[in-house]
């Protein structure tokens, strides 16, 4: 009969934990293959005893307070000493990828779209292939069709420089073609 037990500690592939204030024991702990990762000393989790051999196996933990998937959805998320989470990668029911932490973030939406941030950087990047980036001083844009616009600052090409008043300077002389009437 499974019940309720708390993680002490996780010592290597195996948890340390109290079904009981008189039953601690080291148990074998289970996961769906491809999971890797551990309980946190104070986690509440799921118990029970072989049938084969009599053991105690730890068959995963709850966290009651980080949850926010839906029905059909999967999130994967981890955590800091102290239970906060600290990065997840969440997949919605509608298709939507979410991949963040505290410092950057990417949502990538069912059409192939993304958003990218990361501090003052963003990056959008729509289905038909045209994009925007900026960091707030620096903006640039690519249209589907190829058309580039760029603003702030300046734009310098294997040293063709051109200014943001639209005067240009170049390392190398730069002609013109002959054109005759």
């Amino acid at each position: 009969m499974g019940r309720i037990t708390r993680a002490l500690s996780a010592i290597g592939d195996r948890i340390k934990a109290v079904i009981d204030a008189s039953d601690i024991n080291e148990m074998e702990h289970l996961q769906p293959l491809g999971d890797d990762s551990k309980p946190l000393p104070q986690d509440d989790g799921w118990s029970d005893r072989t049938s084969d051999n009599g053991n105690d196996v730890y068959l995963g933990a709850f966290d009651y307070d980080h949850k926010i998937a839906g029905p059909g959805e999967k999130r994967t998320y981890a955590r800091h000493a102290d239970g906060v989470p600290v990065s997840h990668v969440y997949q919605k029911d509608d298709g939507t990828i979410i991949i963040a932490n505290d410092s950057y973030s990417k949502t990538i939406n069912p059409d192939g779209s993304y958003v990218e941030t990361n501090g003052a950087y963003s990056k959008s990047v729509n289905a038909d292939g045209s994009w925007s980036e900026t960091n707030g001083a620096y903006t640039k844009s690519v249209e589907a069709s190829g058309a580039m616009t760029q603003t702030g600052g300046v734009f310098n090409l294997n040293g063709f420089i051109i200014n943001p008043d639209g005067s240009a300077t170049s390392p190398v002389s730069v002609g013109a073609p002959t054109v005759n009437g």
